[in-house]
């Protein structure tokens, strides 16, 4: 049987394979950038992140904040769990909720995103204000939905679904 890599006489090729010191120095230099770029990537949507979670810190009657962002195969998901300090009762809440709503939809990092948010009041027992609490179709705000409710993001001021 034949090498694959066999020419017309039957010799196995040597071709411009990995012996070659330049196609290693190509092939280190790329793997050198690309974790570099990823170092870089991870770094700013950290400090996005935090940025983000400042912002929501800022809003009247927040205790604790959790951002977590997904990308999905085209869009990001933006999960944000906020504890709060107002009763499970309190008109507030539900204002809080659209206050963060809004939030995290005007934030730059990712552009407009689905939004998973959940806010909780002080009673463990109480159940978590969601974005279906909002009048949205599910516990996840899409893009399309934010955007009829809200118009476009303050990060894109001419974007459209």
């Amino acid at each position: 049987m034949k090498p694959y890599n066999s020419r017309f006489h039957g010799k196995p090729s040597d071709g411009p394979g990995w012996k070659n010191p330049l196609v290693w120095g190509a092939a280190a230099l790329g793997a050198a950038a690309s974790a570099a770029v990823f170092r870089l990537n991870s770094r700013t949507q950290s400090d996005a992140k935090n940025k983000l979670e400042q912002k929501i810190m800022g809003l009247p009657g927040v205790v604790d904040v959790a951002v977590l962002t997904r990308r999905t195969m085209t869009t990001y998901r933006i999960q944000a769990q906020v504890q709060t300090d107002l009763d499970p009762q309190d008109p507030n809440l539900k204002a809080l909720a659209e206050q963060v709503l809004k939030t995290v939809w005007d934030q730059a990092q990712t552009g407009p995103a689905a939004i998973d948010l959940q806010v909780r009041s002080n009673d463990p027992q109480a159940p978590l204000v969601t974005s279906k609490d909002l009048d949205f179709e599910a516990e996840i705000a899409y893009p399309h939905e934010v955007f009829d409710r809200l118009g476009a993001p303050a990060c894109d001021p001419d974007w459209r679904p």
